[in-house]
């Protein structure tokens, strides 16, 4: 069973500079815990310097492909951003205006169910086409900036 070494992350710092002392040398052959660090360490440093030698460069028609879906990217989280702040105004518009023709002044004035069925069947095709237009915005748009090119 291995025991850790103190000075295990000595080793390690001088296989990743490549450096090694006659002392740290004799400590890593006379060290069990150091040794195996010492080829475990060097095959994986090895293997990682290989791995960027044969890495391959993209070419610039990639690079400038990948630049571009980045930018639609962006470009569609902000027009996604943008629409969301335009259909909360719009919907605070359309809650005014309904409220404004149905002749209160406030939410809370609303208690008398009464008197708001007759106010809303007087209004019945504004409110109806406002709310239909409000239900089917968000769908339009999505269908409109979500065209496949």
């Amino acid at each position: 069973m291995n025991h850790a070494c103190d000075r295990e992350w000595e080793v390690i710092d001088a296989i990743q500079a490549g450096r090694c002392n006659d002392e740290m040398t004799t400590h890593i052959a006379s060290c069990e815990s150091c040794n195996e660090i010492f080829i475990v360490a060097g095959a994986l440093l090895e293997d990682g310097r290989d791995a960027m030698r044969k890495a391959p460069v993209p070419t610039s028609g990639t690079m400038w492909w990948k630049m571009k879906m980045r930018s639609r990217r962006e470009a569609a989280i902000r027009a996604e951003r943008t629409l969301t702040w335009v259909q909360a105004g719009s919907l605070l518009v359309a809650v005014v205006l309904g409220f404004t023709l149905i002749g209160t002044t406030s939410i809370f004035d609303v208690v008398n169910f009464e008197q708001l069925t007759t106010l809303v069947k007087g209004h019945l095709p504004l409110m109806l086409g406002l709310m239909t237009s409000l239900l089917l915005a968000p769908v339009v748009l999505y269908f409109a900036f979500t065209e496949e090119r």
